[in-house]
């Protein structure tokens, strides 16, 4: 022990001796071990910390139709159903993710993401209240359904101020008076992480906006999610197969399925994300995981150049303890003691730094475009503080051995003579193998960077078929105090009045949603003579309901007919404005405009005349084709959630967003105040994942580039140290600078080449792998695989200037008497 602790004071008088050499390891190494923590911290957040509060989470499953290899919610009588096969679950919850305003009594609303839940919803989980008492089942099983809801701990201190009588307290839910009867431990906010919810409601309540219990016992009705629990020994494919056959016999009698398209069940394994978003996210935390994981290597390689070229250095200190009677091993002690010490200490910097970066991390809740809020905790448990030091210690142990073999390897008497620093043959060839290695890696990290930064140009450039610039948008649901239809659509014509008069608004416009394309349809869509893929009686095409104005306000061609009017409402005869692709679907090679097509409903299909044809208008992927697309008169199709869009002249956005939250509530002052934002900021949301790989990678690869650019420095450096006095006498004998400066380049620029040339192969395989995970990047790009050597071959020539202008800059006489 005494022994291990000398080394420890030896290493760090060392350090003080070389505080420049050491503190530049230190912070190379503590920025890896930095980005390998938070990042495996963020990974542990999202993918594998278990929800607080759930209980036995291995036998839960997460159970859905599937539809031609995609996942869909099911209808409350197959739920039903489905639950009845006790001997393969032990029991099934439905649920569906739905956005409510809440406020308690004399508050102001505030939209929060809700579940309304069956009353086994909780037991299935193990989750227990804080405060107060569950759902009962003779209040949360339809019809039995009364007022009541249970609340996160979150949303109790924020909206109820902590206050201990809060259960029993009143409160509305999108205008509908209810009960709080319980809180929730702190920490669980719904069965998923990453999208966190606030309420809980008994399925079935009857309040505006939710699910209409009394469609509960139609097949057509209101569709949920489904949660289950295994029964033990069951596996997920056994239940898939037993549960498929009984959703499927029941489907054909109520005729939600046939002997041509059978009713096919899934059951998935539970997890902290969504099946259907799982492997996605998985993908992508992947490909963060593996540019942290290059930055690690890159800074400990630097780390064991650094060790190399201060053994050349150490080597006569080494020689006169050898002839003390030090053992070879007693020297690799101390020289791994040395170096365990710097790991040691990056280790716990870095540990630092990553707890503050997922600490902002977990504090950003960006808006998004569904119910509820982003949010995971990525704070460091023990499994991320176990990683980083094993990531440390193993990082400590490889990049140390092999220098400290080195540098206790050589003869004595020799070592003991130098005078300066010495090197040997095989301690170059490490030295530069690490800066090839260097580069390679290098190369991979800057392929990434402008990969990511790439497929963000990408997205962002593309003519989406739409203007966003000036267009701000401010999201009103009038679900959310209860406001009945009729009343509904006068609101909505007051607002959209209200908004049009604002000083600098050239043109508003209502919509359902922003112009994202998305799912939402009446249904199949077809005409006579169209034929559909998978045998299916017609396809599928989202649509958006507009009003008149719409088109001008989006700067949407009108390619022919007309727009939507005003004169479209719920007397009129039912009409579409088609896009482009749709019509040339339906139509091809025939005018669209006069013609109807059919969309297929469960109860009667309905017959759209097509009024006008419009240019695409979807926000996609390079090279993805666009999709059928179709425009309703939002008046023939009232929906409580609309979204206003103004066109603001340039300069006056700001003052016309706060004018239009005025507007709203001018018009109804118990709506939750609106958030009101320029279209461009809110479709950022959507670029999200192509932004955070950019920043990631662009850090990451700027920090390889520095060490890069420090490996070639130093090895270029050394070899003219090295062969300063032999470069004098080439001079000397007629050899001119332009000869010394090639042979040096040679030398030194000999496993930088290799390394870029490798390097440069795997940035290319890296393109290809990352097109199918990234949005908006391209396979074999040529401007990623062309830019990367250029950037490492001018980082080259600037490290290897500096050391050679010095050596041609010095006196021929002072390079002569170099020993």
């Amino acid at each position: 022990m005494d022994t291990i602790v000398q080394d420890i004071r030896y290493a760090l008088r060392g350090f003080a001796r070389r505080p420049l050499v050491a503190a530049g390891a230190i912070v190379s190494l503590a920025i890896g071990i930095a980005a390998n923590t938070a990042i495996f911290s963020v990974v542990n957040g999202v993918l594998f910390k278990p929800v607080p509060g759930v209980a036995r989470p291995e036998r839960l499953v997460e159970i859905a139709r599937s539809v031609g290899g995609e996942t869909a919610d099911v209808t409350v009588p197959v739920y039903r159903h489905l639950r009845a096969q006790t001997n393969t679950l032990e029991d099934l919850a439905a649920f569906a993710l739905e956005s409510v305003s809440i406020s308690a009594a004399g508050g102001e609303p505030s939209v929060r993401g809700a579940l309304v839940v069956t009353e086994n919803y909780f037991p299935i989980l193990g989750v227990r209240a804080e405060l107060g008492r569950l759902f009962a089942p003779d209040e949360a099983r339809y019809p039995s359904v009364a007022p009541v809801a249970v609340i996160t701990h979150e949303l109790w201190q924020r909206e109820f101020g902590g206050r201990a009588g809060v259960v029993g307290a009143d409160a509305r839910v999108n205008g509908t008076p209810v009960r709080v009867i319980a809180v929730l431990p702190r920490g669980f906010a719904g069965h998923h992480t990453g999208l966190l919810v606030d309420v809980f409601l008994p399925l079935g309540l009857a309040a505006p906006g939710l699910p209409n219990g009394a469609d509960f016992a139609s097949g057509n009705g209101s569709s949920v999610e489904l949660l289950g629990r295994l029964r033990e020994g069951v596996t997920p494919a056994r239940a898939t197969q037993a549960l498929s056959a009984a959703a499927d016999a029941f489907g054909r009698e109520v005729g939600e399925s046939s002997a041509k398209h059978p009713y096919v069940v899934s059951v998935d394994e539970w997890g902290p994300l969504p099946q259907t978003v799982r492997p996605a996210v998985s993908a992508f935390l992947a490909v963060l995981f593996l540019l942290a994981a290059l930055a690690l290597a890159m800074a400990c390689m630097n780390v064991s150049r650094i060790l190399l070229a201060q053994a050349a250095e150490r080597q006569r200190e080494l020689a006169v303890r050898r002839a003390l009677g030090a053992a070879e091993g007693r020297l690799v002690r101390q020289i791994m003691t040395e170096v365990g010490v710097l790991f040691a200490i990056a280790g716990a910097i870095g540990a630092g730094i990553a707890m503050w970066a997922t600490g902002l991390a977990g504090a950003f809740e960006p808006p998004v475009p569904i119910p509820g809020r982003l949010g995971a905790d990525f704070s460091a448990d023990f499994g991320v503080l176990a990683f980083s030091f094993v990531v440390t210690f193993a990082g400590a142990i490889v990049f140390s051995l092999v220098p400290a073999l080195q540098s206790s390897r050589f003869a004595i008497v020799p070592a003991l003579r130098e005078s300066g620093a010495s090197d040997t043959r095989g301690r170059a060839r490490l030295r530069s193998a690490l800066v090839g290695a260097q580069v390679a890696v290098t190369s991979v990290l800057l392929a990434a960077t402008l990969l990511f930064g790439r497929a963000l140009a990408n997205m962002r450039s593309l003519d989406p078929g739409w203007n966003a610039d000036g267009v701000v948008v401010a999201p009103v649901s009038l679900e959310q105090n209860g406001t009945p239809p009729e009343l509904g659509r006068a609101k909505q014509r007051q607002m959209l009045e209200r908004v049009s008069a604002i000083p600098g608004v050239e043109v508003a416009a209502l919509a359902t949603k922003l112009p994202m394309g998305g799912r939402s349809s009446f249904g199949l869509v077809t005409a006579p003579g169209v034929v559909a893929p998978n045998g299916l009686p017609g396809f599928q095409a989202p649509l958006n309901r507009v009003s008149s104005g719409y088109f001008a306000a989006m700067r949407i061609p009108v390619l022919s007919g007309r727009d939507i009017a005003t004169g479209d409402d719920e007397r009129a005869e039912p009409v579409a404005v088609v896009n482009v692709t749709m019509a040339r679907r339906l139509w091809p090679g025939n005018q669209a405009v006069g013609r109807t097509f059919t969309v297929l409903q469960p109860t009667r299909n309905l017959e759209l005349r097509v009024v006008g044809v419009v240019g695409d208008a979807q926000l996609r992927a390079p090279g993805q084709a666009p999709t059928n697309f179709y425009y309703v008169p939002a008046a023939q199709w009232y929906n409580e959630s609309v979204v206003i869009h103004a066109r603001a002249r340039p300069g006056l956005e700001a003052s016309v967003g706060a004018a239009m939250r005025q507007a709203v509530r001018e018009v109804d002052a118990s709506l939750p105040l609106p958030v009101v934002r320029p279209l461009n900021e809110a479709l950022e949301i959507y670029l999200l994942p192509q932004r955070l790989s950019a920043l990631v990678s662009g850090a990451i690869g700027a920090f390889g580039l520095l060490l890069a650019l420090v490996g070639i420095y130093g090895t270029t450096a050394f070899i003219v140290s090295r062969r300063a006095r032999e470069m004098a006498i080439r001079i000397a004998l007629g050899a001119s600078d332009r000869d010394v400066v090639r042979m040096i380049a040679l030398r030194g620029g000999r496993a930088p080449l290799i390394g870029l040339a490798i390097g440069v192969l795997l940035g290319a395989a890296l393109t290809v792998g990352a097109s199918t995970v990234v949005v908006g990047a391209r396979a074999g790009d040529p401007v990623v695989i062309g830019t990367v050597p250029l950037v490492l071959g001018l980082t080259a020539a600037i490290a290897m200037a500096a050391p050679l202008r010095r050596l041609l800059r010095a006196p021929l006489a002072a390079r002569l008497r170099d020993d």
